[in-house]
């Protein structure tokens, strides 16, 4: 569910705390019973960091909701963002992430990378703190994590070794490496989206061997 907006909540992001800001009204807007739920937002931010949208992604229960890369990434994608900031409440006063709630942002952040987006922070809310990742340095942790690493980025970074170094028999094998790097974001996209091997098949130009691999 896309949140509604005011002019003056379209601002430009400097730091979480800007973020913290829009997020506390947003979830003090509703009555106190629904404020213990816990929400999964996400907010799209363009090239010059300013919000452009804001959307719930998931109301759960007290201790948790479910989160669907796609969900995630479907309006960001398709409103071509430069980056998204992560934002779930904690009732109570306890803001530290649970292990669940630092896997779903290893996972974002990997996915973001296939899409040809990126995860910019994660914040975890209540409406008197809030926890940044970035902050904590726990957002640098992840990005290096390869716990949920695509497969296809060893692939690429053999091939550009391969390329660079022209041993791949004095010709080129397949698609540029550009257009395969393409290729296969756009492969790896449809894969999350549930489309048929076949039909990616036909619309990258990858063959049905490397769409597998990068489902495996």
């Amino acid at each position: 569910m896309k949140i509604k907006l005011t002019k003056e909540q379209k601002i430009q992001v400097k730091d979480s705390k800007d973020v913290y800001g829009i997020m506390r009204k947003i979830l003090l807007r509703e009555n106190k019973y629904n404020q213990e739920k816990e929400h999964f937002w996400v907010v799209g931010l363009d090239k010059d960091n300013r919000i452009i949208f804001i959307e719930l992604i998931s109301l759960g229960n007290f201790t948790a909701a479910t989160v669907d890369p796609n969900d995630v990434f479907w309006l960001a994608t398709n409103k071509i963002t430069a980056g998204v900031i992560l934002v779930h409440n904690h009732s109570g006063e306890n803001l530290e992430p649970s292990d669940s709630d630092i896997e779903i942002t290893d996972r974002l952040i990997q996915s973001a990378f296939i899409l040809r987006t990126q995860v910019l922070d994660h914040l975890i809310i209540s409406p008197t703190d809030y926890y940044s990742f970035v902050v904590t340095g726990l957002f640098e942790t992840l990005l290096h994590s390869e716990k949920f690493k695509p497969k296809y980025t060893e692939i690429d970074r053999l091939r550009k070794i391969y390329f660079e170094k022209g041993i791949e028999n004095g010709k080129e094998q397949g698609i540029e490496i550009g257009e395969f790097n393409k290729a296969i974001a756009m492969a790896q996209g449809m894969l999350l989206k549930g489309i048929k091997i076949d039909d990616i098949a036909e619309i990258s130009g990858l063959t049905k061997a490397q769409i597998t691999s990068l489902a495996e």
